[in-house]
């Protein structure tokens, strides 16, 4: 549903009721921005979840209590 919205979105203005609620299009320039931000948004993403994923679970890591102790030793050396 929300992709089927984001998809006609942008041809509303173009549409007869278009002029009936003084749509107008969106210059090229917003789209290309706006995909250079999403991209940009997803490699941050990856990237902070690889660390994550890197710090969290190690080769050979053990059971989800090793992982809450290594968060406990990690918030109280940050907080101290």
């Amino acid at each position: 549903m929300s992709i089927a919205a984001v998809a006609i979105t942008p041809i509303l203005p173009f549409m007869l009721f278009g002029d009936w609620f003084s749509l107008v299009p969106l210059p090229g320039g917003f789209f290309a921005l706006l995909a250079a931000m999403v991209v940009g948004y997803l490699t941050l993403f990856e990237f902070a979840r690889r660390l994550f994923h890197r710090w969290a679970a190690p080769l050979g890591a053990g059971s989800s209590s090793d992982l809450e102790g290594r968060l406990l030793i990690r918030i109280n050396v940050t907080t101290s």
